[in-house]
């Protein structure tokens, strides 16, 4: 006869039913650290030592803005073509891979004949890269997200991959004055679907609450992993879970609705509970 921890009900409506909904994970954020730190992120480079990290026209404006530092380029180089690369950014278990980033295109950066940097990915270590369309047109000295704020879907071989790396390419006519500006770069992508038995693997599982303590209860289908997400994506709380009795507290969490995705030797469940403290 099994017995279970008591569950309080009223304080998590947890898991009452399984959603299948894709749910939108961020799987990268880049906001170029703080004001002190102007050093290029790791991984990322720039071969003509163009680009640089600036702690001057700070992020604002859009949702999110880190306002600290940013990425830039100004009319003030060399006449050319110049790139900057990001680290390789893993994309394994998503599929459905978007981004956007924040931008600043000042008044003057085009009227030299600079261009709007180009996107392009690579999914081979830079030995091959596919072009990304989107829109950037808004020139104003105003900081506004790219692709007038919708994200920028990737193509299909950004799924799920060891490694993708991303490159803006653009063409500079020198001029005494122009920057184009970039900050808070995101990926989001959304949790693969597998063919895997769902309804099997939620019986090999029990969850339950007590005292925000969260346990998740092997009966069948070995946990490795649990992550809480909130509802704009961003993971809050990463937990292994590699025992036949799992226990994470939540009471750092404040009261809200939540997503936990419990990752399996089977595969993965997505359920959305509420927090109420």
């Amino acid at each position: 006869m099994k017995s279970y921890l008591p569950c309080f009900v009223l304080s998590l409506l947890l898991f009452s039913s399984l959603d299948n909904k894709a749910q939108v994970v961020t799987i990268y954020n880049q906001n170029f650290g703080d004001a002190n730190n102007l050093v290029f992120p790791a991984g990322w480079s720039a071969p003509d030592s163009t680009w640089g990290v600036d702690n001057t026209n700070i992020s604002s404006g859009y949702a999110d803005a880190s306002g600290q530092t940013n990425m830039v380029i100004r009319n003030t180089v060399t006449t050319g073509t110049y790139a900057l690369i990001t680290e390789d950014i893993e994309t394994s278990g998503y599929e459905n891979i978007r981004v956007l980033w924040g931008r600043r295109i000042s008044n003057n950066f085009t009227l030299s004949g600079s261009t709007i940097p180009t996107l392009d990915i690579s999914i081979d270590g830079g030995t091959n890269w596919v072009n990304v369309a989107f829109y950037d047109t808004f020139i104003d000295n105003t900081w506004t997200h790219t692709n007038a704020g919708d994200d920028i879907s990737l193509p299909a071989l950004a799924n799920d991959q060891p490694a993708v790396k991303f490159r803006w390419t653009v063409d500079i006519v020198n001029n005494l004055e122009g920057s184009y500006r970039i900050d808070d770069f995101i990926v989001r992508g959304e949790v693969k679907q597998t063919s895997v038995n769902i309804n099997n693997i939620e019986n090999q599982i029990d969850i339950r609450l007590a005292n925000m303590d969260l346990f998740l209860m092997n009966q069948g289908a070995e946990i490795a992993n649990l992550i809480i997400y909130d509802l704009q994506g961003r993971p809050i709380l990463n937990s292994l879970c590699n025992n036949q009795v799992n226990k994470v507290n939540l009471n750092h969490l404040a009261s809200g609705i939540y997503i936990a995705q419990v990752q399996t030797t089977s595969g993965l469940i997505n359920r959305k509970f509420a927090l109420t403290k």
